[in-house]
């Protein structure tokens, strides 16, 4: 799952009022979420707001150009401050043998144990088997989203390609088989 963080100086209630025409709601949990089939859309406010503009994440579990669509349509009249993107998963092997992973896909050592980069694309893996991938620390401009999204994916592949068991086909597009 993709996580987008970002800053506008706009409150939760400014931005439902412009959001709920495209169909997002305001759920239980304060969050604007929006699904439609397979594809959910989620826009969660930082629990602390900033001096001038308020933090959100929005998630979403697309592809690259999904994920820009998505955020154009919702978010791309606003001037939004992207401050990272990230990409979640887990896999299968324990935190040793993704990090034996991870050198072998040539990521470069961090400063600590489980921390690598590759091209400003940072990686941490976690001892509960969870892959961060993660571009931070750069100015991020919303037509150029895909290309930085396409670019965290890349990395993530690394570790996708090795989950593959023969049972676990029919849970990946056919696509991506032909690329392993």
């Amino acid at each position: 799952m993709f996580k987008v963080t970002f800053f506008l100086k706009m409150d939760i209630e400014e931005l439902i009022n412009h959001l709920s025409p495209k169909g997002i709601i305001l759920n239980i949990k304060n969050q604007l979420t929006w699904k439609n089939d397979d594809e959910e859309f989620i826009i969660e406010p930082m629990s602390v707001r900033g001096r001038e503009a308020q933090g959100y994440r929005a998630y979403f579990t697309s592809n690259p150009e999904s994920g820009q669509y998505l955020i154009d349509h919702f978010l791309g009249i606003f001037p939004l401050s992207i401050s990272g993107i990230e990409y979640k998963m887990t896999s299968s092997h324990s935190q040793k043998n993704l990090i034996k992973i991870a050198e072998d896909y040539g990521l470069y050592h961090g400063s600590l144990y489980g921390l690598f980069e590759r091209r400003k694309v940072r990686v941490g893996i976690l001892p509960s088997s969870e892959i961060n991938v993660q571009l931070r620390n750069k100015k991020f401009h919303l037509s150029n989203l895909a290309n930085d999204l396409r670019e965290i994916e890349t990395v993530a592949y690394g570790f996708k390609r090795h989950d593959f068991t023969p049972f676990s086909f029919s849970k990946y597009p056919q696509e991506e088989l032909l690329l392993s």
